[in-house]
């Protein structure tokens, strides 16, 4: 406790067994810190992460590698009934001596969540993201972003579980032409429905 925030340090190491043949074996580290802080209407979480040899875990190592991650994150109570989430992120992937385009980028994404809880059991929740891919050897960026609708059907089984079965439809666009010279644009619509639980 920093007084201010709650301060959380995590490390993770990763290595090859000695089946693998020591001129292939990578070995991967990350460092992390994330900083926490509730105010009277919810909270907010900022994260931070290098990685070497890797990217989101160390079970899948790149050599060369080299990631730095941080977001920005939280939620807020908007009256008896309304909520809202919210994240901003930013991602950056560089392998060094690789020549590829892919393999020197930053990601900068921003997602908002707003949803009214009509009881204790039905909400509906709309979820608007987009993202923005900035290539370092291409001249164009890639771009996309995505919405949700969902309606959700909440149980609550008691122990702290709280299952939802969730109907959604999503609309969304993305744009590669940073990395691909024909069909660069693409656009889905999606129904469906899920089930989740957590504890």
């Amino acid at each position: 406790n920093l007084g201010f925030a709650d301060l959380e340090l995590y490390a993770n190491y990763g290595f090859d067994s000695e089946a693998i043949d020591d001129a292939k074996s990578i070995n991967a580290y990350q460092l992390g810190a994330v900083f926490s802080r509730p105010h009277d209407n919810g909270s907010n979480r900022l994260v931070l992460r290098y990685s070497d040899n890797a990217d989101n875990g160390v079970f899948w190592k790149t050599d060369n590698l080299t990631t730095l991650y941080a977001s920005f994150e939280g939620n807020s109570t908007l009256g008896e009934s309304a909520a809202v989430e919210y994240l901003l992120a930013y991602h950056d992937y560089s392998v060094d001596g690789s020549s590829k385009v892919e393999d020197e980028r930053t990601n900068y994404s921003a997602i908002v969540r707003p949803m009214y809880f009509w009881n204790d059991v039905h909400s509906t929740w709309l979820e608007a993201g987009y993202q923005v891919v900035d290539y370092a050897r291409a001249s164009d960026d890639n771009s996309g972003w995505k919405v949700t609708l969902s309606q959700n059907i909440a149980f609550d089984w008691g122990s702290g579980a709280r299952p939802m079965l969730r109907f959604y439809a999503t609309a969304g666009e993305v744009d590669n032409k940073a990395t691909q010279t024909t069909t660069a644009k693409q656009d889905t619509f999606s129904l469906g429905a899920m089930w989740e639980a957590w504890w």
